[in-house]
Order: C-alpha cells, then structure tokens, then sequence
C-alpha cells in the first residue's frame, strides 16, 4: 500500500475499543484465552499478532509465519517495521503508529503491506484491539489481519480494464453504444460513444433523444436486412453481426461494420452492447485485394509459366491452366492428384525428395528438369518454395517451373556455332600462316573429324586422267586407312552430270547406304571403305574442280544435317583459298626468279651512269636467262630510217651483229615492233609474213625465231629489246613473253633516266655558273661592275680587324689613343675611305636622261679603277655616291694625293651623245682609327666630310672630331625639329609683295620661322633643308598653309581694305607630289572661309621639272580654283624654255642673285640682260612679274621701267611678325593711299 492508502486507513477515529489489561490474577485465564484465539485464528486463516507499545511483536500465530515464510524464533522480540514493513513505507508507518499511540485515539481498522521472506509484497485488512495499563497508556495492540493481496489485484485489474474499455471506446474507429427495445417495442440508445459524429455525422446526445435517426442513414433495401439480423439476435439472445453500406447527411458513402451481444434485463427489456466501425478502408482495400487478386489469378492463368500449389504429401492444392495444358488436362481435374498419379516413379520421387528438403531447410530451391509431356520431351527451370508449414491442413508448397527448352537449344545451338567459328577460325588461321598447303589440308581433315565425330574424314585429289589420290586423311581404328591410295572412280568417269554436279559446287550425301538409291558401282566403291554414310562437298580452285572432301561414318547410318553441310561447304571454300594461295606462291617464286633478273639489269643501271656500257651489260645479262644465241638493244626513234646495232651479245657458236646497219623502210618486220607497244613474236622466221622481204637476210644471220618488242617510255620510242633464237625455230612461251616487255619497260626508265643525268649535267654546270654570276651580281653593282654596299662594308670591316689586330700586337698602349684626323704612327696596316659625291648629276640626269646618266657613272667607274693600286677597291653604294677604300697606308697625305688625283681625272669633260659634261665631284676622307668598332662608322664619318667638302666649294675634306660635333649639333635640331610642331615652336612672318607701279601692297608671303626655346629664333636655311631630308617637309607645308589661310581669313574680317590682298604659301617637293595636296587646299581653304583667289602657290622650277605630267594635272586643278601659281627662283635651275608654256603658272619670280648685282658698284651687265629677258619673257606669255631681293630704290627704279610688276625686298619691308604685319594694314586701313615704300621700310639687311 501507498502512504496515502496507509493515511487513510489509520487516521479516521474510530469507537474506543480499548480493553484494560487484566490482573495477576487473571493471567491463567489470560493463557487459556490465548489459546483459544490462536486455535480461532489458525482455523480462521487469518493473521494473529500482538506488538507492544514500540512495535515489538510479542505475538503472532502460525498463519502469519506460513503467509511470510519466518520461524517463529526469528520474529518473536523483533520490530515489526523493520521486519515487515516496506522499506518506502517504513517511515511513514512507523510515525502514524507512533501518533496512534501517543494520542490514545487508536484505529480499528487500517491496511497495509507487508514484506514476506523472499521479497514479495502482500496487502493486509487489519482490525486492531489496543490495550491499555490501569493509568490508561497503551500497553499492547492485537491485531487481526486477512490478506487481501489477490481480491485487490482484481479489483485493480476491474478497474484497469474499465479504464482502457472506456479508452478503447474513446479511440475506436467507430463507436460503442447500447441499444435497447423495452417489452413494449420500443427503441433506445442509453448510451454512445464520442465516435457518434464521425461515423453519422450526428451528435451523441440527438441520436439518443431520436434512435430512429441512424435507421435512416441505411440505405432501406439494407435496412430491412439489419433489422431483422437484430431482432432474431433478440429472440434467440445470439449475437448479431452485419456488414452495411450507408450514405450520411453530407452525401458520403460508408462501409460499417455492427456487431451486437444481447442481454436480457429483469425487467423484460433487452438491451444490446453494441460496436460499430467504419470499415470503408477495409472495403476499398479488399476492393483492391479483389481487383488484384482477379488480375493475378488472370495472370497465374494465362502466363506460359507452370504454376502450382501442393501439399507435403504431393498433392496438387491448385493449378493454372499451363500446368494443366501440359498434362492434356482440365485444371480441376488436376486437384487432389498426387505426383505419382501423373508424374513418373522416378520423376515422382524426386519431387518428394525435394518436398523433404524444403520442409528440412525451409528455403526455395531452384531445379532444372527434362520431362517427357504430351510426347515432346522439354526441359522446365522450377522454383520451388515454402508457403505455409504450420496451418491446420499441414503444411503447403509452391512451384514456377518455365520452359527453357528454346533457351536450351539456342545454347546448344550457340555452342554448336562457336565451334564451327572455331573450327573455321582454326583453318583459316592455318591458311594465312602456313604456306604449306599439305599441312593446312591435314588440319582441315582432322579438325573436321574430331567436331563431327565422324569415323573417317578425308580430301580426294582429282588427277588429269580424272581418277583420284587421298592426299589426307583422318581415321579412326579399327576402320581402313585410305592414305595415298589412288581410285578409279568408274562412276564418275562415266557419268559427266555427276563431274558437272560438282564443279557447280552441289554438295552430295547419303545418310544410310543401304536404303539409298544409288549406283551399284558407286555402292561398292562405298562398301570397300566400309561407309555406312558419307557427305561430299567438292574443292574448287581457280573456278576449277581440284578434288572432294569426303565426311565417311562407318559405325551405322547418319543423318546429315543442312548446318553440317553449310559448314564444309564453308570450309571446302578455305580449302580452296588455301590451295589458289599456294599456287600465287608457286607463280610468285617464279616471278622472284624474273625479278632477279630485272634487279640485275637494275643493278647494272645504278652502276654505271655511261647508257652504253648499261645496255651492253642488259645485253649480256638477258642472253643466259632467255637461253637465247643473241641478244640485242637498240637505240632509235620511230622516224629513225635505219637501225644500228650499238649493244649485242651473243653466244660464242653464233655470230655478233655488233655495228650491223638495218634498214627500217622496206623492212615491215621492224616497222611492225616500231609500231606497237605488245611484243612481236616469231616463232619460225620462214613462216613469218612480215620477213619475207628480209628473209635472206635473216638466214644470212642464222635466226631462226625473233622476240622482239619496242622500249617506249611513256608512249615515246626509245629503241628496240630482241632476243634471237640460232639457226632454228623455237616457241616463246607466254611468260617469256611478258618478260621482256617487262625488260622493255625497264630499259625505257633506264634510257630516260640517263637522259635526264645528261640533262641534269647540263642544268648543274648552267646553275653553278648561275649561282656564281647570283653571288656575283650579289656583291656587285650591276650597273658599273664595282663592287656594292655589302662587299665593301665586308672588306672594310676585315682592313677594322687587321688595324685592331695588329695595333694590338705592334703599338704602344699610348699609340692606341684614337685620333681621327691623322694615321698612328709605326703602323703600316692604316687604311683611309674616300667617299665621292659628284656633284648636280641629278640635274645632268633629269636634263639628258637616264640612260646618258647611267652612261656617265659607268665612266666614273672606270675611271676609278684607272687610279688605284691592286690592293685597293673602289665601290658604287647607289646613285651617284662611290667610295674608295686604300690600304696599307704609312701617310695620310697618300689618301690626299689619291683624292686629288681622282679630283683631276673626273674633271675631263666627257662626250655624251653630243653633249659635253662636266663632272665634280665631292670627295670626303675618313682615315682608320681603333676608336671605330664598326665599318658603318667609317663610312658614316667619311658621307660626313663629304658634305663638308661640298658645302665649302672644296675638292676634298678630311675627317675630324669638329666635324663630328657638328654632325651631332644637326642630329639634336632634327630632334628638336620634330617636336616643334608639337610644342607649337615654329611662326609664320610675312613679307609684303609690293606693286612696282603704284607702291601698293598687293599681297604677303608668308615665310616661317622657328623659335627654338634655346637657341632663338633659327633662321630658315638651318632648318629647312633639314626638314626636306628627314621628310618633315610635308607636315611643315601643311601647317603653314593652314596658319596662312587662318591669319589672312582673320585680317579679311578685321580690315576692309584688306579685301584684295594675297598670301604666298611655299610648296616642296615632297608636298607637291602627294595624291592628296588637292585635298589639303580645299580643307585649308573652307576651314577659314577663304576664297581661291586669295592664295597664291610658290613652286621652283625644278619641282615642276621633276614631276612635269603630274605638274600639269595639278596646276589645272588649281586654276580651277582661282589659285594662282608662282614658279619660284626662276633662273636658278637647268630647266628647258619649252616646259614653261606647257605649265599653267601665273607668275614668274626673279631670283634675288640676280637682282642683288643690279646697281652694285660692279655691276654684272650679264644679271641686267637676264633680268630683262625674264620680264620680256614673262610679258609675251602673259604671266606675272615679280621680283625678290630688292634692297636699293636703284633697283626697284629699273625693275619698274622695264615693266617688272611686282616686287619685294629689305627696300620695302623686312618679314614681319604677325602684329607688325597687322599694324602695317591697319595703316594701309587709316590711308588707303599710303605707300608700302615710306610706310614698311624698317631696314636695310639683307632679305632673310
């Protein structure tokens, strides 16, 4: 018991029972009483006990000790709670006892558990007597206690089973309730369960006020049905059961299941302790049980397999209809028969031995089994298996058992065909490895045997006279051996159809020799081999019949089979493969032979390069592998008229036609080889038609029968390959024949080859001499002879190295200090480079031509050559620059006086077409230092005294460090140049262009200037011709017309009387010539809104020279514009009067070196004609004149009165910047008719 259930038992106070303890006197009477009770007690089965006031037991009777397993001993003076009570429950106990004692208020009643000896608990009903001392204290307590332990586990298990009952009515899937008719018919629901709502859809309450309502709910052709299953129920008092559709409220359909247990109640009313479930599930899954089960019972019936059920003792349970088929039976009928009645005994038992296994092991088996059903025998693959071993009806088994018979045979089949595969494999592995045909035909026989398990297996080969030898066998013993035996088959030589039957590859078999119907000679032939069946394919090679393979079985008849015959067919064909290849062995060793030959003829031409000696020795080598008396090779071509035995070798007893002459016309027999590619056979010379005419004359030689065949090489004659037979006929077979058209074909390639070897020969002495006159040409100008650039820079760098060298070996370490304007000392391995410019042969060879231009540089050239010694060497780099390179130099003054002498030498004048020229040149020296470390350096230094030396009027300059400086400072200002533009250094000045006649300025040209950040402002001549020749030009051009058109476009807008002046923009040469300088204009023009007229184009005659087609178009292109044109410097230049009037030019500007001696203190008369033929010239061709430098009113004074127009000069204004320029017009603005004369003269300097 609990603590609390303990509590409950001892608190409540019950009627004082206390009993005063008895006297002394009283103790007999005391004893006896106990007795008494302990006898009641036992008799009882009740638990006597008596503890004092502390709970020691003082007493207890028999019973007590019997229920918990003590000895009286054991108990009698010990604590009852330590002893008997629980220990949970020690405790609590001990205090309420404890209490009861204390407060003299004692229970009558309480229950509790006890401890028994083992351990087990038991719950005892006690009823307690206190006894108290005549003080009233308790003294004792007597209890009387009857176990209850086994009432109160069922109680507990009542309640229990109350508690799940009303749990299990709460969870079921459907609802618990009570139905009752009472005697008067009436029905009620006394009870429902929560389940109410979800099965009807109605509330548990409503449902017992009105039963009639799940009435309703069945459909009411099924009402009926439950109502009666319910009221027989009643009358018999059996349960009911019943399975019922419903639809509820809500429209949804419903499976319920209702069972019922009636109980008749005292009062006559039957109640019903009722169970409904919704089995709608169940319904829906026995619907698909059903479905699937029909579909598998379908399937079970109609799958091939055989399917069915049976018992341990062999008996069928349940078959398909396969199984049933099988056994020409009806399934049902099948039912109940056992495997012996249907099976077998053998077949029968070990079905049974496998039933045992199954039942031993409780595994499947898988069995393979042959069954004879319905007479065909098959073959079954079963699945044995355990289904039920432990039913009422014993235990049941299943089988599957499927027909592999097609798979059976489809693997026998396999097998059967991988080893045909294999047996053909082997053969014809045999065929491609072996060249032994024997050896092959040996396998074949035996493999066949041994995969057909015949008696005897061999290959017949037919024999010319048709009989036939067994060429191999493979025999089993005891029957005969056939080996190398030869047959006269009299059938077959007799019958020709049998002999086409075979040929026509028609196989032939008898499967039992004494029921065929076949020849009695073909029969006999079989019974001496003892055959009892035979198969023959035959073995064709080349599309000819070469013999038979012969399958012989001896021990009895044999059906042969199609797969067998298909199968030597197949192999006599190998057979066949076999044998063609071993007669191309045969023809290949023969053609070996021939090859032989051919190498040899072949070898003989790779060893000789002679044609000659190579066709003699063809000659020789033919004869012995012919056997031939004569061989012979001639060469000659189809149109030749005769033929010319050049090669012959004969034998010793027949005579050479070495140098005979035969003639071709009149001869058809050589017309005839002349003219076909086949060879021409004769087999006997008297027969031949074709030599007759020359008939005696091939007697004369002794032929009897000629081979002969034309050598052509691809359709070309060559020559002729003729083989003679002395003195008689002979017939060629068919294989010498093609041999020697093979040897004709050979000797061709070998004749032409030694064509091409002779034209090879040729073609390499041309090319040697080629790639001589290429080296040559290579090192060499072409057009003086001298050498160029690349040999002189490859000479003059070997003189560097010798210099090196020896200095290095020779000169003092001080000596080696570089000094370039002297020769060391003490070294005779100095060298000095003269370089030659000859001066205005630009002008010499635009004026007179090329052609006399280049007339004048090859006289230069050797004129050259006339002033050198051996050692040294003259060079042309191109144009008309030459270099001399002297060595072995002691002096300098001997490079000076080779300079001067070539000087003097070119200075005679030469006679050119009539024209007398006279050549200068400029001539500059570079002498050897060891401070150069490439020959370009040398050269470089040498152009640079050159043009030291033209720049000074001078004959020639040497070399020297100043020189080099200056050369450098050009460099920088090239540099600097081109980054002028970018850095926006360079200005435009401009000078006014004066009328003469009225000392109105009329115009400006505009002269550009550079302001170099360092330097200043660097003068036009330091910087232009740099310009021109790094091609800056362009760009320089570019930019001036454009900051000229833009600064006049800007003085038109600024000034009115502006209107009418003019810019002059210079052009180069290399601006002149651009295909875009149109272009350009026209962009300057319309970006600064200027009008042709304004600008006017300066150009020198000799850029018009130069370019004088190109001149033309351009020039017309401007005055399309109304841009005038203005030929700069005229006088200057070489230029041809007849040009002039072809240019569309506008005005012509005098020279300043003509006008500066005008008026000078001595005067040039000469300048003063010039001057005026110019202006009369310029007059008669309409053009404008204009003239530059003028520094003197004595000058503009006469230009004037010899009607020059136009001039300018330091007479009238200097260039001015752009703000002088500006306030020069602004003065011109404020007095129209001011003149430039007294308004713009600042000085006198010369014109920059």
């Amino acid at each position: 018991m609990t603590d609390d259930e303990i509590s409950t038992s001892l608190n409540p106070r019950m009627p004082d029972r206390r009993e005063p303890m008895a006297g002394a006197g009283q103790t007999s009477e005391l004893e006896a009483f106990e007795q008494h009770f302990r006898a009641m007690l036992e008799a009882m089965a009740l638990a006597g006990l008596v503890v004092d006031a502390q709970g020691c037991i003082l007493l207890c009777n028999d019973y007590l000790l019997t229920l918990t397993g003590w000895q009286r001993h054991e108990v009698l003076g010990c604590d009852w709670f330590e002893l008997f009570i629980p220990l949970d429950n020690r405790q609590s106990h001990r205090a309420l006892f404890a209490a009861a004692i204390a407060d003299e208020q004692c229970p009558t009643q309480h229950t509790n558990e006890i401890l028994t000896r083992s351990g087990d608990r038991r719950l005892i009903a006690w009823n307690n007597t206190f006894f108290a001392s005549p003080d009233g204290h308790i003294q004792r307590v007597t209890s009387i206690g009857q176990d209850i332990t086994d009432q109160h586990q069922r109680d507990q298990r009542l309640q229990e089973s109350e508690r799940r009952l009303h749990k299990l009515a709460a969870n079921l899937p459907g609802v618990a309730l009570r139905y009752v008719v009472t005697v008067s018919g009436a029905e009620a629901v006394t009870y429902m369960s929560q389940g109410c709502a979800q099965i009807w859809e109605l509330d548990p309450i409503q449902v017992q006020e009105q039963p009639d309502l799940l009435w309703q709910t069945i459909h009411p052709s099924d009402r009926e049905v439950v109502r009666q299953l319910i009221q027989h129920s009643g009358e018999t008092l059996t349960p009911w059961f019943c399975e019922w559709p419903m639809i509820t409220p809500s429209g949804q359909e419903k499976w319920l299941q209702g069972m019922g247990h009636p109980e008749h109640q005292a009062n006559g009313d039957i109640a019903w302790d009722t169970v409904v479930l919704d089995i709608s599930n169940r319904k829906q899954t026995e619907q698909a049980l059903g479905n699937a089960h029909e579909q598998m019972q379908a399937f079970i019936d109609n799958t091939p397999a055989l399917v069915h059920l049976f018992d341990a003792n062999g008996r069928y349970l349940q078959v398909n209809q396969s199984t049933a088929a099988q056994f020409g039976l009806r399934p049902e009928a099948m039912i109940g028969k056992s495997f012996a009645d249907l099976l077998p005994t053998s077949v029968a038992s070990i079905f049974m031995e496998r039933i045992q296994q199954m039942v031993a092991t409780q595994a499947p088996l898988t069995v393979e089994d042959t069954l004879l059903l319905n007479n065909e025998q098959k073959v079954y693959r079963s699945v044995l298996f355990p289904i039920n071993t432990s039913g009422d009806d014993g235990p049941t088994f299943g089988a599957v058992a499927t027909d592999i018979t097609p798979l059976i045979k489809a693997q026998q089949a396999l097998r059967h065909q991988a080893e045909e595969e294999r047996l053909i494999r082997t053969i014809t592995q045999h065929i491609h490895q072996s060249l032994n045909v024997n050896q092959i035909l040996q396998t074949t026989v035996t493999e066949v045997r041994q995969f057909l398990q015949t008696d005897r297996v061999l290959i017949y080969r037919f024999n010319p006279d048709l009989s036939g030898t067994m060429v191999v066998e493979a025999v089993l013993p005891p029957w005969q051996a056939t080996l190398g035996l030869t047959v006269e088959d009299t059938c077959f030589l007799t019958s020709p159809k049998l002999a086409k039957h075979y040929r026509q590859g028609r196989t032939h078999h008898i499967d039992d020799i004494d029921q065929a119907n076949i020849a009695p000679c073909y029969r006999d032939l079989l019974a001496r081999f003892q055959v009892q069946a035979n198969l023959v394919v035959p073995i064709n090679c080349d599309s000819k019949l070469w013999g038979l393979l012969c399958v012989h079985h001896c021990r009895g008849p044999r059906p042969w089979q199609p797969k067998e015959t298909a199968l030597l067919t197949q192999l006599a064909d190998q057979v066949g493969i076999a044998l063609q290849q071993s007669q191309l062995l045969a023809q290949t060793a023969t053609l070996a032979r021939q090859e032989k030959l051919l190498n040899k003829i072949i070898s003989a031409f790779s060893d000789s390069s002679e044609l000659n000696i190579l066709l003699q020795r063809a000659a020789t080598e033919i004869l012995p592998t012919f056997r031939v008396s004569r061989s012979l090779v001639i060469l000659c071509q189809a149109t030749d008229a005769q033929l010319v035995h050049t090669n012959c070798a004969s034998v010793p007893d027949c005579d050479s036609l070495q140098g005979a002459v035969i003639p071709i016309y009149g001869n058809p027999h050589a017309q005839q080889v002349l003219n076909q590619e086949d060879p021409v056979v004769v087999d006997d010379v008297i027969q031949a038609p074709t030599l007759i005419p020359n008939l005696a004359l091939a007697l004369e030689f002794k032929i009897g029968a000629i081979l002969a065949v034309s050598i052509r090489y691809r359709g070309v004659v060559k020559g002729i390959l003729s083989v003679h037979q002395c003195p008689g006929p002979r017939r060629w077979s068919q294989d010498e024949v093609k041999l020697i058209k093979r040897l004709a074909d050979h000797l061709a390639i070998a004749i032409h080859q030694a064509e091409l070897y002779a034209q090879a020969q040729s073609e390499l002495a041309e090319r040697k001499r080629l790639e001589a006159q290429l080296r040559y040409d290579a090192s060499h100008d072409r057009l003086t002879n001298l050498p160029n650039r690349t040999l002189f820079l490859e000479r003059l760098g070997q003189a560097l190295d010798q210099l090196r060298h020896h200095c290095q070996h020779h000169m003092p370490l001080a000596a080696l200090t570089p000094d370039l304007s002297k020769v060391a000392p003490c070294c005779d391995r100095q060298f000095a480079l003269l370089f030659l410019d000859l001066d205005r042969f630009k002008v010499i060879n635009d004026s007179l031509g090329h052609a006399i231009g280049d007339h004048l540089l090859q006289i230069v050239a050797q004129r050259l050559l006339t002033c050198l010694r051996p050692i040294d060497m003259a060079a042309r780099l191109g144009g008309d620059e030459f270099v001399v390179l002297l060595t072995d130099l002691s002096d300098a003054a001997i490079a000076i006086s080779m300079a001067q002498r070539i000087h003097a030498i070119l200075e005679t004048p030469v006679l050119l077409e009539g024209h007398e020229v006279f050549i200068h040149a400029s001539i500059g020296i570079a002498l050897s230092s060891t401070a150069y470390t490439d020959p370009n350096q040398v050269l470089r230094d040498a152009d640079i005294a050159m043009y030291k030396a033209k720049g000074s009027n001078r004959e020639y300059a040497i070399f020297d460090a100043p020189m080099h400086t200056l050369v450098v400072q050009q460099m920088q200002l090239e540099n600097d140049l081109r980054r002028a533009l970018e850095r926006s250094e360079l200005r435009l000045f401009y000078q006014p262009i004066v009328s003469l006649a009225t000392g109105e300025t009329q115009g400006f040209e505009a002269l550009v200037r550079w302001q170099h950040p360092d330097r200043g402002l660097v003068p036009p001549l330091d910087f232009i011709p740099i310009a021109e020749n790094t091609g800056l030009i362009t760009a320089l051009d570019l930019w001036t017309l454009n900051e000229a058109c833009r600064q006049l476009s800007h003085w038109h807008q600024q000034f009115a009387v502006s209107q009418q002046l003019t810019v002059s923009v210079n052009l180069s040469g290399k601006q002149f010539v651009r295909p875009d300088l149109i272009q350009q204009i026209d962009a300057a023009l319309d970006r600064h809104g200027m009008q042709g007229r304004h600008l006017k184009i300066e150009i020198t005659e000799s850029v018009l020279i130069q370019n004088a087609q190109l001149a033309i178009e351009l020039l017309k292109q401007l005055r399309l514009r109304h841009i005038q044109v203005c030929m700069d410097d005229f006088g200057t230049g070489y230029s041809s009067l007849s040009y002039l009037h072809r240019f569309p030019i506008d005005v012509l500007k005098i020279d300043k070196s003509f006008i500066t001696t005008l008026h000078n203190p001595a005067p040039n008369h000469g300048d003063y004609e010039i001057v005026k033929a110019i202006i009369s010239l310029a007059t008669n061709l309409n053009l404008t004149v204009v003239a530059e430098g003028i520094e003197t009113a004595n000058q503009a004074h006469y230009l004037k009165a010899h009607q020059c127009q136009g001039g300018q000069g330091y007479y009238f204004s200097k260039p001015l910047a752009v703000e002088s320029a500006t306030a020069l017009i602004k003065q011109l603005n404020g007095s129209p008719t001011a003149k430039t004369e007294t308004a713009c003269r600042e000085s006198t300097g010369p014109t920059a």
